[in-house]
């Protein structure tokens, strides 16, 4: 693996307390955690976004309605029978700690994204499958109060390096599967990325380093300490 990756993929280890799973596990749900943001990420249990190791072409997928995570159709129901409107948004994830882009594997995202919103999800896929039924819920009882048809954010991550991004089979095969998706009719922005070890690394410092502000202060003052602050400073200065 990119040792700048595993560097931050230990760290993400260690902060989520997840050593006992398995690495592929776990790197899943480390591409979860930056593609989803904490909005999504910290409303579950994060094991429970994992899928069955057997379902093929997704590693994570979340539904979600209103800014909330929804896995069934009686969830669907607590949060669309109580909204005017509803923002309705598909997530899809799959994630490789590969150093290259499987163009084959990007392909079977692009199938199972297209089974899932025809609520086509074999027996054997049963949180998948959940999904599928619900998001189908919601066009069959719900359709009028969707404020415009679902958006669908699909996911490819490996720690490729940027070149790999960029390597004419992996664009085109990924522009096939937004156009396949975009052509139900049904859907409203699809969003296809494929992410590398850069891509990765820059939404680690956007997640993690985005609120960071350096301030050189002309003058300064220490304030006394205060409960659950390490240290105040009263000053004058200006933003770098």
């Amino acid at each position: 693996m990119n040792p700048l990756i595993a560097g931050l993929f230990d760290e993400f280890l260690k902060r989520e307390e997840l050593d006992q799973l398995s690495d592929s596990d776990a790197f899943e749900l480390f591409v979860a955690n930056l593609v989803l943001g904490d909005d999504l990420f910290t409303q579950v249990e994060a094991t429970d976004l994992l899928l069955d190791n057997s379902t093929i072409g997704v590693d994570v997928a979340v539904l979600e309605v209103n800014g909330q995570v929804v896995w069934d159709e009686g969830d669907t129901d607590h949060i669309c029978e109580a909204a005017k409107r509803l923002d309705v948004a598909l997530h899809l994830i799959q994630a490789k700690r590969s150093a290259s882009v499987d163009s084959a594997q990007l392909l079977n995202s692009g199938d199972i994204a297209k089974k899932v919103l025809n609520n086509d999800v074999g027996l054997g896929d049963g949180r998948l499958k959940e999904i599928a039924a619900a998001l189908r819920h919601i066009f069959a009882k719900y359709a009028a109060k969707l404020r415009g048809s679902p958006a669908v954010m699909m996911s490819f991550a490996t720690t490729a390096p940027a070149a790999s991004l960029t390597d004419a089979t992996v664009m085109a095969r990924a522009a096939s599967i937004r156009q396949d998706v975009e052509a139900l009719g049904f859907v409203g922005r699809v969003s296809v990325q494929v992410l590398g070890a850069e891509s990765l690394h820059r939404a680690w410092v956007k997640k993690n380093h985005a609120n960071e502000v350096e301030i050189q202060f002309e003058k300064q003052i220490n304030l006394p300490k205060m409960p659950g602050i390490e240290q105040a400073i009263l000053g004058i200065g200006l933003t770098t």
